[in-house]
C-alpha cells in the first residue's frame, strides 16, 4: 500500500503517494515537504492501513516563498552541491552511544562553512547491517535533541532517507541510533547541499516555492503475455 500527505482541501486523493509500503510488518521511514494551504493543515491518507508517525522537522517561512519576482533572501535557501559527497562510509554506530561528524577539509562548501553561511546539510543517511532493529536520528551537536527518528532500519536490509540536519557552531552534527545497548548498525552519510545561513549572499537561488502535489510522471512494466507456439 501507500501514505499520500496533502495540504488539506486541495489535492484530490490518489494524485501522489508520499511513501510505499512492500508489505505488512515492515517500518518504512521517508522524508517530505509539505504545503499546508490555505487553512494551515494537512491530510493524510493510508491506503492499506497501518500505524503513522509524523515527525516535524522544521518549516519555510511564508516570506521565503520565491514570488513575488524581485523577492530575495539571505538564510533559508537550498543550495545543491555540484557533486555529492560521501562524509561518512559505513561507520559502525553502537546503539545509544553518540557519533560526531566533522566536515573533511576537501568538501566543496569548504568557503561557506568558513565564511559561516551555512546552517544545515541537506543530505542522505543509508544504514545497513543492523544487528537489530531500530532507528537512527542525527541532530546538530550539542544541540537538544528531540524525539523523532530520521530512519528506520531492520536486520538484513538497507535503508535510505533524506534529512536536513542542523549544523552546530563548530559546523558538526551528531548520529544516534535507538535500539538495545550493545547491538550495531552501520551509517553512511552523502551530503548532497546545504541551507544557508542569515550570513550567506542576498540571492533568489533556491528559495522554496510551494505548489499543491502533482503527479507528473507513472511508468509501470509492460504486462506478460503469453506467447503461443
Amino acid at each position: 500500500g501507500h501514505v499520500e500527505v496533502h495540504p488539506w482541501g486541495e489535492s484530490p486523493l490518489g494524485s501522489v503517494s508520499t511513501v510505499n509500503v512492500s508489505g505488512p510488518g515492515g517500518v518504512r521511514p521517508n522524508f517530505t515537504i509539505v504545503p499546508l494551504g490555505e487553512i494551515e493543515m494537512l491530510r493524510a491518507y493510508t491506503l492499506a492501513g497501518g500505524h503513522l508517525i509524523i515527525d516535524v522537522m522544521g518549516w519555510f517561512s511564508p516570506g521565503f516563498y520565491a514570488a513575488p519576482a524581485d523577492l530575495t533572501h539571505t538564510d533559508g535557501r537550498f543550495l545543491p552541491l555540484a557533486t555529492p559527497e560521501r562524509w561518512v562510509d559505513q561507520r559502525i554506530l553502537t546503539s545509544q552511544v553518540e557519533s560526531v561528524v566533522d566536515p573533511p577539509e576537501a568538501t566543496a562548501m569548504r568557503a561557506a562553512l568558513d565564511a559561516g553561511e551555512v546552517s544545515g546539510l541537506v543530505v542522505n543517511l543509508t544504514t545497513s547491517g543492523a544487528s537489530r532493529a531500530g532507528d537512527l536520528k542525527a541532530f546538530g551537536t550539542g544541540l537538544v535533541e528531540g524525539h523523532y527518528s530520521n530512519s528506520n532500519f531492520a536486520p538484513g536490509a538497507s535503508s535510505t532517507n533524506t534529512a536536513i540536519v542542523k549544523l552546530n557552531e563548530f559546523e558538526q552534527f551528531s548520529m544516534r541510533t535507538n535500539n538495545y545497548p550493545g547491538n550495531t548498525v552501520k551509517a553512511t552519510v552523502d551530503v548532497v547541499g546545504y541551507i544557508t545561513s542569515g550570513s550567506a549572499p542576498d540571492s533568489r537561488d533556491g528559495l522554496f516555492v510551494p505548489t499543491k502535489p502533482l503527479r507528473v510522471h507513472r511508468e509501470y512494466p509492460p504486462q506478460m503475455t503469453g506467447v503461443r507456439n
